[in-house]
This record gives structure tokens, C-alpha cells and sequence, in this order.
């Protein structure tokens, strides 16, 4: 089966326990806007230029999430008149939508059993867990195209989502998402070259490569199990794609 099924006829069960964030997570805090402001400064409080903006920001990808909990790159237009759909993305990924919407929570200290935006943190997170596939994988199939060049940066982006949702938390069924998906970077790294590229095992990218060091990483930081060995192999990609000496850079 390509999905893994949570829990039988409806999506996953978040733990209800306290929130008790990793180490390296536990200084986030959200910053802005708490219940009864509105951006732009409101009684009582001085306008706070950045974090108003950030909050309107946040509340735009909130109005743009799909029905399912998904966020599209191409599709977050659909049914909202006044919306122009003049430009066709070359690549679409709703893994990659989802990951980067979620990131932008996760950074302003939000997560999904905080007050502000809990529900479509959590549905996000709901959508994510329920397209997992058995392997760790977190891509959801888009075009051909896209599936050819965007899979691998898909899942490096919806990998560190997970890990920071859970560092935030550490809510036990993200931890066992956020885990199968750090394992299945550890299987996809190219055995020689010690990269990744578009298609797990097969050749290495540095664009590629960031993004999974990056999603590493978050995972160490939440607490997960990381193999030293992964990092010595892609310091080895990177010594020999300095300066262009390797083939794919």
C-alpha cells in the first residue's frame, strides 16, 4: 500500500499530554500576536512592525490551506474568486507546499496544541502522516515531471517539518513519523558518492544534498536517531564538489 493507514477510519491521534520541547527547540516561542490582537498594533501595546507582518503573513497561509489539510503550490487559488491563475508552475508538489506552510508556523513558535492556528497545524500534520508511505517516504505523487525532479527535495522539506513539530512537542506519533522519514534519507544517500540527488541511491546533488543535511539535522536536534556515518558521507560529497571537481554540483 503506497499510504500508511494511522489508526482505522480516520486520521491520527494526537498525544493530549503536556508540551515539553527538546532542548534546542524550547527557546521558541510565539512572539506576535496572541488572542484578541489584531495586526497592525491594538490597544494597550505598541505596533510591533515585524511581528505584525509576520502575522499577517501567517494568517494568508492559513486562508489558503486545501479542504484535505494540504498545502498546494499550484492549487491554492482554487475556488477563491478574485484569484488570477496566469502563471503554470513547472513543478507541483503538495509535499513540498504542506512542509514549507507548516515551517512558517513552526518558526513563529506556533505548533498543533498551541492556541493560535492549532487546527490547521494539526490538520497539516494529519495530511502529512496520512500520505507517509511504508518506507518512510513522504512524497505524494504529483506529474511525471515533477515526481522525476521535485520527490527528493519534497521530502527533505516535509522531513524537517516533522522534526521540528516534534522538537516543539515531542509528541510520540510525530516521533515515529519524523523518524521513519530522518531513515529513509539514510537509505536514499548515494552509496559512493555520498550525496543525494532526484532518485534515492543515484547520483548527488549539492542543491539536493542541503536540503536532506538540513532535515539531519533537525532531526538531531529534536532527539532522533541520526548515523554519524551519513555525515561523514556527505562531507565527502561536499570535499569533492568544492570548487567543482565533482561531476553533479
Amino acid at each position: 500500500a503506497r499510504f500508511v493507514r494511522q489508526q482505522s477510519g480516520g486520521a491520527p491521534a494526537f498525544n493530549s499530554t503536556a508540551v515539553v520541547p527538546t532542548e534546542a527547540f524550547a527557546a521558541r516561542r510565539s512572539s506576535g500576536l496572541r488572542r484578541g490582537d489584531s495586526a497592525g498594533g491594538s490597544a494597550g501595546r505598541p505596533p510591533r512592525p515585524t511581528e505584525d507582518a509576520i502575522e499577517l503573513g501567517l494568517a494568508w497561509i492559513a486562508r489558503h490551506q486545501m479542504a484535505d489539510g494540504s498545502w498546494s503550490l499550484t492549487n491554492f487559488h482554487t475556488g477563491r474568486p478574485g484569484y488570477a491563475n496566469e502563471h503554470t508552475a513547472q513543478l507541483s508538489s503538495d509535499t513540498a507546499g504542506t512542509g514549507l506552510s507548516l515551517l512558517c508556523f513552526f518558526g513563529a513558535g506556533y505548533h498543533h496544541r498551541d492556541d493560535r492556528y492549532q487546527d490547521n497545524i494539526r490538520r497539516g500534520l494529519e495530511w502529512m502522516l496520512q500520505h507517509q508511505g511504508e518506507d518512510g517516504n513522504l512524497y505524494v505523487s504529483q506529474d511525471e515531471e515533477s515526481n522525476k525532479a521535485a520527490a527528493l527535495y519534497s521530502h527533505g522539506i516535509g522531513t524537517i517539518a516533522l522534526c521540528e513539530g516534534y522538537g516543539m512537542t515531542q509528541d510520540p506519533k510525530l516521533k515515529v513519523a519524523a523518524q521513519k522519514a530522518i531513515d529513509f534519507i539514510v537509505k536514499a544517500q548515494n552509496k559512493d558518492r555520498g550525496g543525494w540527488r532526484y532518485a534515492p541511491g543515484i547520483g548527488s546533488d549539492t542543491s539536493v544534498s542541503g536540503w536532506m543535511v538540513m532535515a539531519l539535522k533537525s532531526g538531531q536536534l529534536a532527539g532522533l536517531k541520526v548515523p554519524e556515518e551519513t555525515y561523514q558521507k556527505v562531507t565527502k560529497w561536499l570535499d569533492t564538489a568544492k570548487g567543482g571537481r565533482g561531476q553533479e554540483h
